[in-house]
């Protein structure tokens, strides 16, 4: 259902080649795509290496904040567990 990439240069272009793949006769040759992806893989690596350097800040909430949502996702379970039995 879900596919992970590892953002290194081997892995990507894996990925591309896949994808690629996957759009049979609307897919490019893949030679070019290779020489496409040699030649812009240094610009998406040093925008990729600039967003890991990013602060990663996770938000503090508090505890009532977390009750809070807690409680709205049990109503909307029960909302939906007593739609199915109408």
């Amino acid at each position: 259902m879900f596919q992970a990439t590892e953002a290194t240069k081997k892995s990507t272009l894996e990925m591309l080649l896949s994808m690629n793949a996957a759009l049979g006769l609307a897919a490019i040759p893949e030679e070019r795509l290779r020489l496409t992806f040699d030649l812009l893989w240094p610009q998406l690596e040093e925008r990729l290496a600039f967003i890991s350097a990013m602060p990663k800040e996770t938000p503090k909430r508090s505890s009532a904040e977390m009750l809070f949502e807690i409680l709205t996702i049990v109503r909307q379970l029960i909302s939906l567990a007593e739609a199915k039995k109408e």
